[in-house]
């Protein structure tokens, strides 16, 4: 209803209440363009603005679940305090890395394969860990457009915040839990474990095809 009345007002006053229930129904809805004008307050008129799929778009297209299995995990996740995503796979009904690859495909990045992931030692040195674990994401190498963020869940707050620290940054997605093993590495690293590290460190000089 309140994406329907078209009234910004309504829409930040259900994204600002902390109610989970509705902020996850409104952004799991198939009518996002006017919750995204509203988050990004850049001055652009919902009507024009870039549609983005829901998560629950591309989970019913794909044949992954029904809609009914949507509405199941989005009331399940309301109880709990999870996603939609992290619903979707404790029930087992996606894989993290299909999960990865879907929110990839929703915000137009690249997802990337864990086994194949390398580190440039310079990139990680970028930031501090703990900033890295607080901002949810973590710097993995460069490209020719400056460092490369892996990302579990993207956001437009957690894409800022990062280019507000290391200025040049693009991003690609990696399933939750290796971007804990990748937090969890450096945090190894830092305490002088000489032993290998579950995530590989190489000289890298561009992306890792996926």
């Amino acid at each position: 209803a309140v994406l329907e009345s078209g009234d910004a007002a309504e829409v930040e006053a259900v994204l600002e209440s902390g109610e989970s229930a509705e902020v996850e129904a409104v952004l799991e809805s198939g009518e996002s363009a006017e919750v995204e004008a509203v988050q990004e307050n850049d001055g652009t008129p919902a009507s024009t603005a870039p549609r983005r799929p829901s998560l629950a778009a591309l989970l019913t297209e794909t044949g992954l679940v029904s809609d009914e299995q949507v509405h199941e995990a989005l009331d399940e996740g309301n109880r709990t305090g999870e996603k939609l995503g992290e619903v979707v796979v404790r029930r087992g009904w996606a894989s993290e890395n299909r999960l990865a690859q879907l929110l990839a495909e929703q915000w137009g990045l690249k997802a990337v394969d864990p086994g194949a992931l390398s580190l440039d030692p310079l990139a990680v040195a970028r930031i501090e860990i703990g900033r890295a674990s607080t901002l949810g994401g973590f710097p993995v190498w460069f490209d020719a457009h400056g460092i490369v963020v892996a990302v579990s869940e993207p956001t437009e707050e957690r894409f800022a915040a990062f280019r507000e620290l290391l200025g040049n940054v693009s991003f690609v997605v990696v399933p939750r839990s290796t971007l804990k093993e990748l937090v969890e590495s450096r945090l190894f690293g830092a305490q002088g474990d000489t032993g290998p590290g579950p995530i590989k460190l190489a000289e890298r000089t561009g992306p890792i095809a996926s």
